[in-house]
């Protein structure tokens, strides 16, 4: 490594050059070998080009869904999915004989089954194509909000969150809502594991110190209650932009730099080791006079593209977007006014596309439902989730993004059970994965341990550590669950970030991940 300056930068500063290189109109011409010569020039070879082996995923979408969202719509359980004698609420409304009865609303004998133990409704069957890319486990340790559940954290994005103070503890409330008074179902919680967002922006900012990340905040509910808390525990904040409004993300990236174009001293590097690949490819196509010039030149005018200026990003929603996006997606319960779910992920696309940001967390109210779940509700939340996010990851795809973007989708109100009249703080706890790096399947289960009458006892089966596959032994209470802990290394892993962020917080350590949920 003699190139000028190579060996002052970070080793995923140097990750990212060669992925420059490799990106660039030389490298088939380079061959294999060429680009293999240009990881052996950029990170050297052994030691420093295994620590590169897993790089960061370059955009993380966070998807937090509020107020006592369930998934039982949009990714059955197979164990609900296969029983022979299920017994199934029809209407769901509250005051009906239902209350105790299942909340699935689809006759299972018409769900479409997929690879992997995946079964999915009418409601979620857009994401059919995608399905080898999503990845769920819903037996994750619960929330522990006092009001049935609810809290702006969620074990598994902070794991050893708490009500209590203590040695590296720190506020999670401040950067979110610092005038907090009352809870409200977002609760004043400590921690010292920063959230996923935060970590990936810091990921990110080792690459790139421009790096950015937006929040979308306060979108659902006017009174500012049932928020997402994003906290860096002992990490930066910087570059965090916290948005409480459609019009405050449209101004505010009406204009905006790329974050990961190359800076002068980068291209000058990235220039030299194309020089030195030159060396032999030059030789081996027997270039000479003008051929070698045209080639310099070309050469040239790729190094001068990677520096991107300011560009005009006009974020508003065209007509033909919105019809994309919104298509066939039913209302919210509530009225309030708020920024739907499609027209978040419809601007979380356009930011990633635009290279504006790395990094976007969305948060989205449905309504503040409890006690009884009428069909309605439940497969609005179903076709909600899985339209969604079946058109951006088909949008990701069509931008060639998507091999490179994870996406995490989890619910803040933890847990339901599969009753019609389900409280909130029993059953699942849902994570969700997706993305091109995702080993798409169900893993874990919930069965029907007995029946009395009409009334189903549910077991909660965790997946195996080694192979993903649902443990025989199943809970039939809030015990025998996945560790926060577990999650939040799956979330790090799944994410590329080194293992030095996390290994050494207190509540997460060395251990286990569900490494099932992604490819090796």
């Amino acid at each position: 490594m003699k190139n000028k300056g190579l060996n002052e930068l970070p080793l995923l500063t140097r990750r990212r050059l060669l992925t420059a290189i490799a990106a660039s109109p030389f490298a088939a011409a380079y061959g294999h070998q060429g680009i293999l010569k240009a990881a052996d020039i950029l990170l050297g070879s052994g030691t420093a080009y295994a620590a590169a082996a897993s790089t960061p995923v370059k955009y993380f979408i966070e998807i937090n869904l509020r107020d006592q969202w369930d998934f039982m719509h949009f990714l059955v359980p197979p164990g609900l999915a296969t029983s022979s004698n299920l017994k199934r609420a029809e209407s769901g409304e509250v005051g009906k004989e239902e209350n105790r009865l299942c909340a699935l609303y689809q006759d299972p004998k018409t769900l479409t089954k997929a690879a992997n133990n995946i079964y999915l409704t009418d409601d979620s069957k857009e994401i059919l194509p995608h399905v080898g890319n999503i990845a769920a486990v819903e037996t994750i340790e619960l929330c522990i909000g006092g009001i049935h559940g609810h809290e702006a954290a969620n074990g598994m994005r902070s794991p050893g969150r708490g009500f209590k103070e203590g040695p590296g503890k720190k506020a999670m409330w401040l950067g979110d809502d610092a005038n907090q008074t009352d809870a409200g179902g977002d609760e004043f919680f400590y921690s010292s594991s920063p959230t996923p967002a935060l970590v990936h922006l810091n990921v990110a900012r080792q690459l790139n110190a421009t790096a950015r990340a937006v929040a979308l905040k306060f979108l659902g509910r006017a009174d500012k209650k049932h928020s997402v808390y994003h906290f860096p525990a002992d990490l930066s904040d910087n570059g965090f932009l916290r948005v409480q409004s459609r019009d405050q993300l449209i101004q505010g990236f009406a204009q905006s730099k790329p974050v990961d174009p190359l800076s002068s001293s980068e291209a000058t590097i990235v220039g030299q080791v194309l020089k030195q690949l030159d060396a032999s490819y030059l030789k081996q196509m027997k270039y000479s006079g003008d051929s070698i010039k045209s080639h310099q030149e070309h050469q040239n005018s790729f190094l001068a593209r990677t520096a991107k200026g300011l560009q005009v990003l006009d974020l508003t929603l065209s007509a033909e977007e919105k019809d994309y996006w919104s298509k066939n997606v039913p209302p919210e319960s509530s009225t309030a006014p708020r920024m739907h779910l499609w027209e978040q992920c419809a601007m979380a696309s356009k930011l990633i596309a635009a290279d504006a940001v790395t990094t976007v967390a969305m948060e989205f109210s449905f309504d503040d439902l409890h006690g009884g779940r009428p069909k309605k509700e439940v497969t609005a939340q179903g076709k909600i989730v899985g339209m969604c996010l079946a058109r951006l990851i088909a949008d990701l795809k069509a931008k060639n993004l998507w091999d490179d973007t994870m996406i995490f989708i989890n619910t803040t109100d933890g847990g339901r059970e599969p009753y019609v009249d389900s409280y909130g703080d029993k059953g699942k706890n849902s994570m969700i994965l997706a993305g091109g790096r995702v080993q798409g399947g169900y893993y874990g289960d919930i069965r029907v341990a007995k029946t009395d009458g009409n009334v189903h006892t549910y077991s909660y089966h965790v997946p195996e550590i080694a192979s993903g596959r649902a443990v025989a032994q199943g809970s039939t209470d809030n015990n025998g669950r996945i560790a926060n802990a577990v999650a939040y290394r799956t979330i790090m892993q799944a994410m590329g970030a080194p293992a030095s962020i996390y290994q050494d917080l207190p509540d997460v350590g060395k251990g286990d991940a569900l490494g099932f949920m992604l490819k090796s």
